[in-house]
């Protein structure tokens, strides 16, 4: 208490008399005024010219004061009081806008549920909504205020909303057979993007566009949620021009650093969701880094052997995945994102404004460096944030040496690591080959920083590992003979035993199964027991998908009723009914490949006489009708006369364009490449081509001729696409 500061008083008392601010003045005293303290009465020390004798009530007065506890206001307390109006006052506001909000918004909207508002949005592209429908949706869309549309927009959010609710693959790259052969390729386009992220670009365009036209402007998070919905989309080129409509509607001051990290990952894709989950998208082709690194100096003959792969793998592609949709010509979007210089100018650009740097922008900057294929980039903002120098030990040796002493971190530092930083080390050393430098570092900084290394790490590094180990990706990393790129042969199991011993005890998923046992059956015959028998521990996996989508269907059947939300158990279905179509697939490829694989070392060998025979039998309902493999004197052929039946043929042509990017279009290759017309069963294709004739020596008929083919395709008279799926 104040009064405690006071000395201790001695008698006589002639100076002193403590007086209540109260009009009470003793004899002879004169009174000074004291302020009042924090409210409630106080007491104030009064001085006296000829100090009288103090009488024994003042004494007594002047004891029980100093004895007693008197509270006092504090300054929490006045604090929590006004606090607490200010929530009263915001939630009356809130309330109010509620209120507001419900008597604009139509009923389907109400709550916000991400399925009912993109079919409300849909409704501005669809070809089979009339005019007036439309009207109504646009004019629903103006009347709103600028904190509803934000909210709107927040609810269809692709990475944290539509992708988990309404994307049932979301997590799995869907390769191109298992869009051929399952029932949800409908539903992913030539490029391999789903469509669900397609028609929500759309929407989103279209719904923002309608507010503009009203004279209505955009909040900095609508321009986010714009941004991030190009980005699923897979278009750099579409979130680019996101982020420069905001120079058109003349606000550039305002852009925050929240903002640069968004167009940092949907411009340069640094996202799992921006490349539909597929790594090979985001790996560095090692053909990319010539003449973009002027410090590299590969050779005339390695220069033409790489230049020799990348075209004999796009030439035999049946698919555009991973495909610029920007171009007419056939571009990668590997070789898009191969410049430095535009992540470069962003880095520049943020640092000049002076944008505070935080770990998920910087992380975001490391992934799209690298992706460029500047690991050396990478390697200094890892020594110059976090104390963690990479340095080879020498240059034939390929031995990296990682030091660094732990870097204190405030609390609240934004640059404090945490598993974004992990995450972004396997990605920006994995997909450039490096994942041995990966692995290393992983640990490093996990033991530096006392950080728990999670799944999805250790199974991204595996599945980057197995990337580099694939024939494509090891056949052209092994031209540049690179020793830091080397990887070993047995580098897929040594992570796998890493990270499924102690201390980590990982427990591996069907999708790392998967990789694992793809990896046993390329070894070769010496490993096909093993495969084989990792193959039947998943089987369990399997069993339960199928019970999983039983229920769904009870549960689907029992809600189809009148007056009755059908869309929970829909999603249910869906997403039961995809997780067991990709584990379907995935079996079925497993089983092709081990008679593919296989080779017969002798008359009496083991593999063909019993392992083969009893791989088939166990798997029967993975094959088809017709199964043939290799012995040492010929081919078995194992027929089955009631097979299950699940694909029938059907034909599609496939247009794939011109390959005229760099070295193809200086050697005078066709501008359109024949369109291939297939049958397809589920063995395999067969293919047939049909040749378009075109004057090599003129390319405008070239050009012509690819015009012409492609009114047809936009006309729908010719039909390009997937194969027409019936199942029985």
């Amino acid at each position: 208490m104040w009064l405690a500061r006071i000395p201790a008083v001695r008698a006589p008392l002639r100076v002193l008399s403590l007086v209540s601010t109260r009009p009470t003045t003793l004899a002879g005293d004169i009174s000074v005024p004291t302020p009042r303290l924090g409210g409630g009465s106080s007491y104030s020390i009064s001085t006296t010219t000829d100090s009288p004798a103090i009488s024994k009530d003042d004494v007594n007065f002047l004891a029980q004061v100093l004895s007693s506890d008197r509270p006092r206001p504090s300054r929490d307390d006045a604090l929590l009081n006004y606090s607490l109006g200010l929530v009263q006052a915001v939630t009356a506001e809130a309330i109010e806008m509620k209120a507001q909000r419900a008597a604009v918004l139509p009923a389907e909207l109400q709550g916000f549920k991400p399925t009912a508002v993109l079919r409300f949005l849909e409704t501005l592209v669809a070809v089979d909504v009339s005019d007036e429908g439309k009207d109504h949706v646009a004019l629903v869309l103006r009347s709103m205020s600028s904190p509803t549309f934000s909210e709107m927009l927040r609810s269809v959010d692709p990475i944290s909303v539509v992708g988990p609710v309404m994307d049932p693959f979301f997590g799995k790259f869907v390769a191109p057979g298992m869009a051929r052969y399952t029932q949800f390729g409908n539903a992913i386009d030539i490029y391999g993007i789903r469509g669900v992220y397609m028609l929500l670009f759309q929407s989103v365009v279209a719904a923002v566009q309608a507010r503009l036209q009203a004279g209505h402007g955009l909040l900095i998070s609508d321009y986010k949620q714009l941004i991030r919905c190009a980005g699923a989309t897979s278009d750099p080129m579409a979130a680019k021009t996101a982020y420069q409509l905001m120079d058109d509607h003349k606000i550039p001051g305002i852009r925050d650093g929240d903002l640069y990290t968004e167009f940092i990952k949907a411009r340069f894709l640094t996202e799992p969701l921006y490349t539909q989950f597929d790594k090979m998208r985001r790996r560095v082709v090692p053909i990319n880094l010539y003449k973009e690194k002027g410090h590299l100096h590969l050779g005339t003959r390695r220069v033409a052997k790489l230049r020799r792969l990348r075209r004999h793998i796009m030439a035999n592609q049946l698919h555009r995945y991973g495909q610029n949709r920007q171009t007419e010509h056939a571009e990668h979007l590997t070789r898009v994102l191969r410049k430095t210089k535009p992540i470069g100018r962003l880095w520049r650009w943020r640092e000049r404004r002076g944008y505070p740097i935080t770990e998920d922008f910087l992380c975001s900057a490391m992934i799209a460096f690298a992706r460029a294929g500047s690991v050396g980039r990478v390697r200094q903002m890892l020594f110059k944030y976090y104390w963690i120098s990479v340095q080879d030990k020498t240059k034939k040796s390929g031995v990296v040496e990682i030091k660094g002493s732990t870097k204190h971190f405030k609390p609240g530092n934004p640059l404090k690591p945490t598993v974004r930083l992990l995450e972004a080390v396997v990605e920006s050393f994995g997909c450039n080959g490096e994942v041995v430098t990966a692995l290393q570092l992983l640990m490093h900084i996990s033991a530096q920083y006392n950080l728990t290394i999670p799944d999805e790490v250790w199974f991204d590094l595996l599945y980057w590992t197995q990337i580099r180990l694939a024939k494509p990706t090891n056949t052209e990393w092994n031209v540049l003979r690179w020793p830091n790129k080397a990887v070993p042969k047995h580098a897929l199991a040594h992570i796998w035993r890493i990270m499924t011993a102690e201390p980590y005890n990982v427990k591996p998923g069907f999708e790392q199964y998967d990789i694992m046992i793809k990896w046993m059956i390329s070894q070769g015959a010496n490993m096909f027991e093993q495969a084989m028998a990792m193959m039947q521990d998943v089987m369990p996996q399997y069993e339960a998908a199928l019970k999983e989508v039983e229920e769904a269907a009870y549960e689907l059947a029992l809600s189809d009723r009148p007056g009755m939300d059908k869309t929970a158990a829909l999603r249910r279905w869906n997403h039961a009914l995809a997780r067991k179509e990709y584990m379907w697939y995935t079996i079925v490829v497993w089983c092709w490949n081990i008679p593919k694989k296989f080779r017969p070392r002798g008359v009496f060998d083991k593999f063909a006489v019993r392992i083969i025979p009893r791989l088939i039998g166990q798997f029967r309902s993975f094959y088809p009708r017709n199964i043939s493999y290799r012995i040492a004197t010929g081919t078995v052929t194992i027929y089955n006369p009631d097979p299950l039946h699940r694909v029938v043929r059907d034909k599609y042509l496939l247009l794939q364009p011109a390959l005229v990017t760099g070295d193809v279009a200086r050697k005078g290759w066709d501008a359109l490449k024949p369109l291939k017309h297939h049958d397809v069963p589920l063995a395999g294709f067969h293919r047939r081509k049909m040749m378009i004739k075109a004057d090599k020596a003129n390319p405008k008929h070239e050009m012509k001729v690819t015009n012409q083919l492609r009114d047809l395709l936009v006309n729908g008279e010719l039909g390009v696409g997937h194969v027409q799926r019936h199942f029985t």
